[in-house]
Protein backbone atom coordinates (compact mmCIF):
# COMPACT_ATOMS: atom_id res chain seq x y z
CA UNK A 1 0.00 0.00 0.00
CA UNK A 2 1.45 3.05 -0.87
CA UNK A 3 -0.28 6.61 0.31
CA UNK A 4 0.25 10.59 0.01
CA UNK A 5 -0.55 11.22 3.50
CA UNK A 6 -0.60 14.78 5.23
CA UNK A 7 2.83 14.00 6.71
CA UNK A 8 4.33 13.21 3.40
CA UNK A 9 4.79 9.76 1.80
CA UNK A 10 3.65 6.50 3.16
CA UNK A 11 4.50 3.06 2.00
CA UNK A 12 3.15 0.18 3.90
CA UNK A 13 3.40 -3.74 3.88
CA UNK A 14 0.77 -5.66 4.92
CA UNK A 15 -1.76 -4.16 7.35
CA UNK A 16 0.07 -1.32 7.87
CA UNK A 17 2.42 0.26 10.47
CA UNK A 18 2.73 -2.38 12.59
CA UNK A 19 4.56 -4.72 10.17
CA UNK A 20 6.68 -2.41 7.95
CA UNK A 21 6.37 0.99 6.59
CA UNK A 22 8.79 3.19 5.24
CA UNK A 23 7.12 7.04 6.01
CA UNK A 24 8.80 10.52 4.46
CA UNK A 25 7.79 13.41 7.08
CA UNK A 26 7.92 16.39 5.89
CA UNK A 27 8.02 18.32 9.31
CA UNK A 28 12.01 16.87 9.70
CA UNK A 29 12.64 16.02 6.32
CA UNK A 30 13.48 12.26 7.17
CA UNK A 31 13.00 9.15 6.31
CA UNK A 32 11.08 7.05 9.31
CA UNK A 33 11.82 2.57 8.98
CA UNK A 34 9.88 0.63 11.13
CA UNK A 35 12.16 -2.72 10.34
CA UNK A 36 15.79 -3.80 9.01
CA UNK A 37 16.97 -1.95 5.77
CA UNK A 38 19.01 -4.31 3.84
CA UNK A 39 21.05 -2.81 0.71
CA UNK A 40 22.41 -5.75 -1.65
CA UNK A 41 24.56 -3.09 -3.68
CA UNK A 42 26.75 0.17 -2.48
CA UNK A 43 25.47 2.65 -0.65
CA UNK A 44 27.00 6.00 -1.29
CA UNK A 45 26.55 9.12 1.13
CA UNK A 46 27.27 12.32 -1.07
CA UNK A 47 28.84 15.23 1.30
CA UNK A 48 26.55 13.00 4.20
CA UNK A 49 27.23 11.82 7.77
CA UNK A 50 26.64 8.65 9.14
CA UNK A 51 25.40 9.08 12.62
CA UNK A 52 24.28 6.08 15.04
CA UNK A 53 22.41 8.02 18.15
CA UNK A 54 23.83 7.30 21.31
CA UNK A 55 22.74 4.22 23.56
CA UNK A 56 23.48 0.31 22.79
CA UNK A 57 23.87 1.14 18.99
CA UNK A 58 26.72 -0.31 16.67
CA UNK A 59 27.39 -0.81 13.18
CA UNK A 60 28.43 -4.50 11.98
CA UNK A 61 30.65 -5.09 9.32
CA UNK A 62 30.54 -8.69 9.23
CA UNK A 63 33.52 -10.28 7.09
CA UNK A 64 32.83 -11.15 2.91
CA UNK A 65 34.04 -13.75 1.22
CA UNK A 66 38.03 -13.09 1.99
CA UNK A 67 37.60 -13.26 5.91
CA UNK A 68 38.14 -9.45 5.90
CA UNK A 69 34.99 -7.03 7.32
CA UNK A 70 36.87 -3.36 6.83
CA UNK A 71 36.23 0.30 6.81
CA UNK A 72 38.30 2.21 4.10
CA UNK A 73 39.23 5.46 4.61
CA UNK A 74 39.83 7.36 1.11
CA UNK A 75 41.43 10.44 0.09
CA UNK A 76 44.91 9.90 -2.18
CA UNK A 77 46.12 6.98 -0.16
CA UNK A 78 43.39 4.78 1.46
CA UNK A 79 43.56 3.70 5.26
CA UNK A 80 41.81 0.18 5.76
CA UNK A 81 40.54 -0.33 9.38
CA UNK A 82 40.11 -4.48 9.46
CA UNK A 83 39.12 -7.21 11.77
CA UNK A 84 40.64 -9.68 9.85
CA UNK A 85 40.15 -13.60 11.14
CA UNK A 86 40.74 -12.74 14.88
CA UNK A 87 43.03 -9.62 13.96
CA UNK A 88 42.10 -6.29 14.34
CA UNK A 89 44.45 -4.41 11.72
CA UNK A 90 45.60 -0.87 10.26
CA UNK A 91 46.58 -1.17 6.99
CA UNK A 92 48.08 1.59 4.45
CA UNK A 93 47.82 2.29 0.82
CA UNK A 94 46.16 -1.44 -0.24
CA UNK A 95 44.20 -3.52 2.04
CA UNK A 96 46.59 -6.37 2.67
CA UNK A 97 49.49 -3.98 3.84
CA UNK A 98 49.49 -3.49 7.46
CA UNK A 99 50.80 -0.79 9.39
CA UNK A 100 49.31 -2.66 12.87
CA UNK A 101 48.33 -5.81 13.58
CA UNK A 102 46.65 -6.48 17.17
CA UNK A 103 46.05 -10.14 17.57
CA UNK A 104 43.48 -12.24 19.88
CA UNK A 105 46.39 -12.21 22.91
CA UNK A 106 46.12 -7.79 22.77
CA UNK A 107 49.38 -8.49 21.47
CA UNK A 108 50.63 -6.04 18.83
CA UNK A 109 53.36 -5.66 15.90
CA UNK A 110 53.75 -2.88 14.02
CA UNK A 111 55.42 -3.11 10.61
CA UNK A 112 57.84 -0.44 11.04
CA UNK A 113 59.42 1.91 13.71
CA UNK A 114 57.10 3.29 16.24
CA UNK A 115 58.07 7.07 17.34
CA UNK A 116 57.10 8.72 20.32
CA UNK A 117 57.59 12.08 22.01
CA UNK A 118 58.03 10.37 25.16
CA UNK A 119 57.56 6.80 25.98
CA UNK A 120 56.31 5.58 29.24
CA UNK A 121 56.92 1.51 30.55
CA UNK A 122 54.92 1.18 33.72
CA UNK A 123 56.80 -2.47 33.88
CA UNK A 124 59.64 -4.48 32.02
CA UNK A 125 61.17 -3.30 28.73
CA UNK A 126 62.08 -6.18 26.83
CA UNK A 127 64.19 -5.93 23.52
CA UNK A 128 65.84 -8.89 21.84
CA UNK A 129 68.33 -7.24 19.77
CA UNK A 130 69.99 -3.68 18.91
CA UNK A 131 71.00 -0.71 20.94
CA UNK A 132 68.72 1.74 23.14
CA UNK A 133 70.17 5.08 22.31
CA UNK A 134 69.64 8.00 24.32
CA UNK A 135 70.01 11.56 22.99
CA UNK A 136 70.20 10.62 19.32
CA UNK A 137 68.15 10.78 16.75
CA UNK A 138 67.20 9.18 12.90
CA UNK A 139 67.63 5.18 11.86
CA UNK A 140 71.47 5.28 12.01
CA UNK A 141 71.76 7.45 15.51
CA UNK A 142 75.11 9.09 14.41
CA UNK A 143 74.40 12.06 16.41
CA UNK A 144 77.60 13.08 18.65
CA UNK A 145 77.16 13.54 22.39
CA UNK A 146 74.51 10.28 22.44
CA UNK A 147 75.01 7.76 24.72
CA UNK A 148 73.70 3.82 23.80
CA UNK A 149 73.08 0.97 26.06
CA UNK A 150 73.69 -2.58 23.73
CA UNK A 151 74.01 -6.07 24.72
CA UNK A 152 76.15 -8.42 22.34
CA UNK A 153 77.99 -11.74 22.66
CA UNK A 154 77.11 -12.06 26.16
CA UNK A 155 78.34 -8.49 26.81
CA UNK A 156 76.43 -5.61 28.26
CA UNK A 157 77.99 -2.72 27.45
CA UNK A 158 77.08 2.02 27.99
CA UNK A 159 78.99 3.52 25.00
CA UNK A 160 79.10 7.49 24.40
CA UNK A 161 79.57 8.99 20.68
CA UNK A 162 82.28 11.69 20.35
CA UNK A 163 83.48 12.79 17.10
CA UNK A 164 82.14 10.10 14.72
CA UNK A 165 82.55 7.14 16.85
CA UNK A 166 81.57 4.90 19.66
CA UNK A 167 83.50 4.78 23.00
CA UNK A 168 83.16 2.37 25.76
CA UNK A 169 82.52 3.59 29.19
CA UNK A 170 81.16 0.33 31.29
CA UNK A 171 81.18 -3.30 30.20
CA UNK A 172 79.84 -6.21 31.69
CA UNK A 173 81.50 -9.83 30.00
CA UNK A 174 79.76 -12.58 30.27
CA UNK A 175 81.46 -14.03 32.89
CA UNK A 176 80.62 -10.87 34.86
CA UNK A 177 83.57 -9.00 35.10
CA UNK A 178 83.13 -5.25 34.90
CA UNK A 179 85.60 -2.51 33.26
CA UNK A 180 85.06 0.91 32.48
CA UNK A 181 87.63 3.80 31.60
CA UNK A 182 85.85 6.29 33.96
CA UNK A 183 86.14 8.96 30.96
CA UNK A 184 83.46 11.22 28.97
Amino acid sequence: TATAATSGISIYRGDGVTQASLVFDDADDTWDLTNNLKVASDVTLADGILTVNDGNNYVKISEGSNSIGQIELKDSNPVFVQGWGSDFRVAIGTYDNPALTINSGKNATFAAQVKSVTGWFTDNVYMSGGQLYIGASGANATTDDSHRLLSGSGEFKIQSRESGSWTDHFTISTSGVISGNGSG
